[in-house]
């Protein structure tokens, strides 16, 4: 996999009995992964923080806050955060976001984590 990001190309992997070639991350794909962390923290904060004034600085911390690799990292490990960028990974399939979703669950998440990890240049978990 690490030869494939290397030349720019992708690979090809076998999903829920289809084959798809997914695509190495680039900068614009790991910015829209930042962007739909703080989005879903975001989105977490106005449906159970009540108090206005309270959820107005809550949200204002997150968008002033960068995102460390460590934060990121962690995300990625998310059942949502391997469907993000799986998505974007398929960005030359006319995959959508939701059909990204559908395709991973408990079975497949290991070898699609492991591909996407190779994709976007982190090590690999053993």
């Amino acid at each position: 996999m690490s030869l494939a990001k290397a030349v720019g190309e992708g690979i090809t992997l076998e999903i829920k009995g289809k084959e798809y070639t997914l695509s190495p991350a680039n900068i614009g794909d790991l910015a829209l992964f930042e962007r739909h962390i703080k989005e879903d923290k975001i989105a977490l904060i106005s449906d159970t923080v009540k108090d206005e004034k309270i959820k107005f600085k809550l949200i204002e911390k997150i968008l002033e806050t960068n995102l460390s690799g460590k934060d990121i990292d962690a995300a990625m490990g998310t059942m949502d955060g391997s469907a993000f960028m799986l998505w974007c990974s398929l960005k030359n399939n006319d995959v959508t976001f939701e059909q990204a979703k559908d395709l991973i669950d408990v079975s497949n998440m290991g070898i699609i984590s492991t591909a996407i990890a190779g994709l976007v240049g982190t090590p690999e978990k053993k």
